[in-house]
C-alpha cells in the first residue's frame, strides 16, 4: 500500500499517525474517553492507498471514562456517562498504549523494516514527534498530558495471561484485573526507541 501511495514511508506514516493515534489520544486527554483500541475494534479508511480516517466500533466492553468530572464538550449523555466505568488516568493510558501500540503497531514497526528497509527506531522516534506535535499545538491540555504520560521513560508490563492463568478462561460478566510485572522501556522516549516488549508470562 505504501509503494502504490506514491508517497515516502515517513510521510505515509506520518499521515497514518496524525489520523489514527492522534485522535485516539486526542480523545483520552480531551474528553478523559478511553478506549481499547485493537484490531477487532478499530478500523482504517484508505484514500489512494493513504491513510484517510480512523473507525471505531465494537464499544461492548472497551469504552471507558476517567475518574473526575468530564469536560462538557465531551457530549456524552448524562445516562451513557453514568453507565461507563471510570478508571484512574494511569489504566486509560494503558487502554490505549496496549490496546493500540503493542497489539497494532508494534507489529507494523518491524515488517517495514523488513520489506521497506525504513528502520524500527525511526518509527517510534517519528510516532514521538507526531506525538510531542499534537502535545505543543495544545498548551491549555498540559496538565492531561501530564495525566496521560505517554512520553515517559518506561511503562508499567501489563500481564493478561498471569491473571488468566490464576482465575482461569470461563465466561465471567466482569473484565479481569491485569497484574503488573518489572517496568519496560517506553520505545516512544526518546531515549528508548527501541522494540516494544511484552509480557509472555
Amino acid at each position: 500500500m505504501i509503494r502504490r501511495s506514491g508517497w515516502t514511508v515517513e510521510r505515509w506514516l506520518t499521515r497514518l499517525f496524525d489520523r489514527v493515534t492522534l485522535p485516539l489520544y486526542h480523545l483520552l486527554c480531551r474528553y478523559g474517553i478511553g478506549l481499547v483500541a485493537h484490531g477487532q475494534n478499530l478500523g482504517v479508511i484508505f484514500r489512494d492507498f493513504r491513510p484517510e480516517r480512523v473507525v471505531i466500533k465494537d464499544f461492548h466492553g472497551d469504552l471507558r471514562l476517567v475518574e473526575g468530572p468530564l469536560p462538557n464538550e465531551a457530549g456524552l449523555p448524562d445516562a451513557l456517562a453514568g453507565a461507563l466505568p471510570r478508571l484512574p488516568p494511569a489504566h486509560l493510558l494503558h487502554d490505549l498504549y496496549t490496546g493500540h501500540l503493542v497489539t497494532g503497531l508494534r507489529f507494523l514497526s518491524p515488517l517495514l523494516e523488513d520489506h521497506l528497509g525504513y528502520p524500527e527506531k525511526a518509527f517510534y522516534q517519528l510516532l514521538h514527534d507526531r506525538l510531542q506535535h499534537y502535545q505543543q499545538a495544545h498548551p491549555d491540555m498540559a496538565h492531561q498530558f501530564e495525566q496521560f504520560s505517554l512520553l515517559r521513560p518506561v511503562m508499567e508490563r501489563v500481564c493478561l495471561n498471569r491473571v488468566r492463568f490464576r482465575i482461569g478462561y470461563g465466561d465471567n460478566a466482569s473484565r479481569p484485573l491485569p497484574a503488573l510485572g518489572p517496568d519496560l522501556p517506553n520505545p516512544l522516549h526518546p531515549h528508548h526507541h527501541q522494540t516494544l516488549e511484552t509480557s509472555h508470562d
